[in-house]
């Protein structure tokens, strides 16, 4: 899950590969302040209204599992390591060709 500095939103998306860029540096210090960014290349995924469950007795929800569309190679995006918001399990199954599932680990540091 990473974040759109450039619009208010949350995205999805699968991490491909990780990449370093080191831009080049115009300071004419001995020991340069330039910093390298560290990015990564996602397949983005979008999301799908789709409702997991539907019972009308007890209004039960899933709320750590959402549906989304499966990767597309077409749908790249470069996103800054910091931009990172969360860490998600990815899944598909070959019987459900256009969805797969993204589940959100539970909080394991706050008890009752």
């Amino acid at each position: 899950m990473f974040s759109d500095v450039n619009i208010d939103k949350t995205n999805y998306g699968n991490i491909e590969f990780f990449a370093q860029y080191k831009p080049t540096c115009l300071c004419l210090e001995v020991e340069s302040s330039c910093k390298p960014i560290n990015v990564v290349v996602v397949s983005v995924l979008s999301r799908v209204e789709f409702n997991l469950i539907n019972d009308d007795l007890t209004h039960a929800s899933v709320p750590g599992i959402m549906v989304v569309t499966p990767p597309d190679s077409t749908k790249k995006a470069t996103v800054e390591i910091e931009q990172i918001q969360s860490k998600c399990i990815y899944m598909h199954f070959e019987d459900c060709p256009g969805q797969s599932f993204l589940a959100f680990p539970p909080n394991k540091v706050e008890t009752d």
